[in-house]
Order: C-alpha cells, then structure tokens, then sequence
C-alpha cells in the first residue's frame, strides 16, 4: 500500500499544480532517462566552451532542450523512489564542473553581482559570546545544571579555562548542544 501511495504522489502534485491553470512538463526519467553526455564539454554551456572543440549539434540541441526545460521552470517536482532521492547524475556536474545546474538556476533568481563561484564557511563568534551576555548565561546554567550528563569537575575546568582566555569555546559548544539534545527527546542515562 505504501508504495503505490509513493507512486501517486507527484501526480496528486502535479494535478493540484494544473487545476490552479499552470502548465505542466512532464518528463519520466525512468521511462526516457536522459543519456548520459558522450563529452564532458556538453556540461558547459556553449559560451563557456574552448572554441577549438566541436560537439554533436544533436547532443548539444538535448543539452539545450533539458537546461532551457528547467530554467523557464517556476517550480520543479522531482517524483524519485526514496532510494533515489536525486537528480540525474547527466543534470548534476563532471569531475570539472559541479553543480552546474544550481548554479544556472541561481544566475536565475540571484542579482549579477552575486557571487556564486566561492563556497566559504564562516566561523561563529564563541570565543565573544563566551565573554558575556545570553549565550554565556545558557551555556553556564545548562553545563553546570545537576541533570547534566557530564562530568561537573571536567565541566568546570573547561568554564574556567575559558574564563581564562583558553580556547574551549567549540567543546562548551558541543557540550551543550548535546545536553539540550539529550532534554529535549527525553534521553536518560544510568
């Protein structure tokens, strides 16, 4: 029963989607499964190819077609087995270019000067919050609460390191994350 509840999921969607009088594109990936590209040159778009390498107008008119398909798209129903929660791997990316499809639909939506080649992380300011304010107060009350899981003593050596100007901050970090877990879906120990 479940799997053909699965099985008729995307339609409901795509009805639902149809009687609001949206067009509907319906491509079956399991019945015409786009084949996968003879050139890793087919992954980019043409104005970003060597101009020195030609590829089959054939393959380069079902590139065009599937990417155009995408980005004239508002909204995109992916209906996938869940053991297969995924795009395509031939609308994904090559050991050279990754994540080509986000990518074109993010020049979609974002303004140009959007920066969308980097990927960086950012650090949060522990060391800062642990000096004082809200977040020094959560992380003193739960760490040093009696229902605490750990250890008081290994747990007061780290507070007052960083009292002291010691770097604690990520494990305190870690500490609490885990008690307020261990809280909130009731996770006792003995």
């Amino acid at each position: 029963m479940a799997v053909e509840r699965l099985k008729a999921t995307s339609p409901a969607f795509a009805a639902g989607w149809a009687a609001l009088g949206h067009d509907i594109v319906r491509r079956d990936l399991f019945a015409d499964p786009p084949p996968h590209l003879p050139s890793h040159v087919l992954h980019w778009a043409p104005s970003l190819r060597p101009a020195d390498i030609s590829v089959d107008p054939v393959h380069d008119r079902y590139q065009e077609e599937l990417v155009g398909e995408l980005l004239a798209a508002d909204v995109v129903l992916v209906g996938a087995p869940m053991y297969n929660w995924s795009v395509p791997s031939t609308l994904k990316a090559t050991s050279s270019a990754k994540k080509i499809l986000l990518k074109r639909l993010a020049a979609k939506v974002l303004p140009p000067e959007f920066d969308r080649q980097r990927k960086q992380g950012f650090s949060i300011p522990l060391a800062e919050w642990l000096k004082r304010g809200p977040f020094r107060e959560l992380f003193w009350s739960v760490l040093t609460d009696q229902d605490c899981l750990f250890d008081s003593k290994a747990v007061a050596g780290l507070l007052k390191g960083q009292d002291a100007g010691r770097t604690n901050g990520e494990r305190l970090f870690a500490l609490v994350q885990f008690e307020l877990w261990r809280r909130h879906y009731g996770v006792s120990y003995c």
